[in-house]
């Protein structure tokens, strides 16, 4: 809970999103070549390595939903409430910045289906 309490800190900050985004880099690793979209729509460590904070909290999120019902309460509150704040802030009203923002969450939608038997069980 207390992990969760600081993460909810950490990520309230006005400068969360941008600590989220870092500059574009190279797309070629060690002579492998990546998809722009390679491991970015799921909780991998190449996501968590690119997008450390949302990374850390898509992680609490996945470890809170196997956990009892007041910790899978405060998890999904915590990123609930993150989500309004973003679709709120008039910073992000550029479509193309409202998609680079959606696209942090995406490894969202399969903690949720890998806990859909938690949350409906």
């Amino acid at each position: 809970q207390l992990r969760l309490e600081l993460l909810r800190i950490v990520c309230s900050h006005e400068h969360y999103v941008t600590l989220n985004l870092p500059y574009p880099t190279s797309l070629t690793t060690s002579g492998d070549t990546l998809t722009p979209g390679s491991s970015m729509a799921e909780l991998s460590v190449a996501f968590r390595q690119q997008h450390f904070l949302v990374g850390l909290l898509l992680s609490e999120l996945a470890m809170a939903l196997e956990g009892d019902f007041n910790l899978q309460s405060q998890a999904i509150d915590t990123i609930r409430d993150l989500l309004a704040c973003h679709d709120s802030d008039t910073r992000f009203d550029d479509p193309v910045c409202r998609r680079r923002v959606a696209a942090l969450y995406l490894p969202l939608l399969g903690v949720v289906i890998d806990a859909r038997t938690q949350l409906h069980g």
